[in-house]
């Protein structure tokens, strides 16, 4: 996966790359386990109070450590996690619509 990429995140990516194979180790369990974020158990993870605990936990691992990354159970709440994130990073960005015309004619 590249965006496990590079020396420094090694040990990580193979942590990964086990899970997804299904041959993870007792050692990977553990330092997932080791970094689970505990939420409140009444906060469904479609809720928004959910989210905002989850950005603010990141947060404050971000400002500990930049390569700090966050891992959710769904697309819609990785989805809705990064828009908050880049909106908070870049809150003056904007959105440039771009439309591709492919002509599959041979020249």
């Amino acid at each position: 996966n590249q965006r496990q990429a590079g020396s420094g995140n090694a040990r990580w990516s193979n942590i990964l790359g086990r899970i997804r194979a299904g041959v993870h180790t007792l050692e990977d369990v553990k330092t997932i386990m080791s970094r689970t974020i505990l939420l409140k158990a009444s906060d469904p993870p479609s809720s928004k109070h959910y989210l905002d605990q989850v950005i603010k936990h990141y947060d404050r691992l971000q400002s500990k450590d930049s390569s700090a990354i966050c891992l959710v159970s769904t697309k819609k709440l990785v989805n809705e996690f990064n828009n908050t994130i880049m909106t908070k990073k870049f809150p003056d960005a904007l959105t440039v619509t771009a439309d591709d015309v492919i002509d599959g004619r041979n020249p």
